[in-house]
């Protein structure tokens, strides 16, 4: 079992608690019981990943759970993956953990038909302006034209929605590639 598998585990015993604690159907003893029970369950988790975390010589590949990505902090101005990949890993520990890069989230959205493209540039597809992807043109230093993509706030959502078949793609990636 790795790490992020633990992370899920976790998340779907801390949702237990909140389901059993909101289910007012329940006997009280019963409630308290198997509320105080999965709480010791999380608690245990908890000081395992902690655990796992200490002895883990090598970084942990890049992984966000779904209750962190709650509170990532999307940009109200469109930015471009690179600016965006430096939000997502301000919510990492990156002692512990790999960043994630921008060509990695590019890469994910094109094997989806989002972008387009090979070296330099890609090109935005009619999936990729329906969740949020725009071109915009600017003028570098010395006056001449380029384009960057652009993510609003809905792509940055859609990323974020995605981080876990995103983080499994690049895992799988990287291990084809080795």
């Amino acid at each position: 079992m790795n790490l992020i598998e633990i992370e899920e585990i976790k998340e779907k015993l801390n949702n237990l608690i909140k389901i059993i604690k909101s289910n007012n159907n329940i006997i009280i003893e019963k409630e308290n019981i198997n509320s105080q029970l999965l709480e010791e369950i999380y608690e245990i988790m908890e000081e395992y990943i902690e655990f796992l975390r200490m002895n883990h010589q090598k970084k942990l590949s890049f992984y966000i759970s779904s209750k962190d990505r709650k509170k990532i902090k999307i940009s109200k101005i469109p930015i471009s993956i690179s600016k965006f990949s430096y939000i997502l890993n301000n919510n990492i520990n990156d002692n512990i953990m790999k960043k994630i890069r921008g060509s990695e989230i590019t890469d994910w959205l094109m094997s989806k038909g989002y972008l387009k493209g090979d070296l330099g540039v890609k090109e935005i597809t009619e999936e990729g302006i329906k969740i949020g992807i725009f071109k915009e043109y600017r003028l570098g230093k010395e006056g001449e034209k380029y384009s960057v993509n652009l993510y609003n706030i809905q792509a940055q959502k859609f990323i974020i929605d995605n981080l876990g078949e995103m983080c499994l793609y690049i895992k799988n990636k990287k291990i084809k590639s080795t």
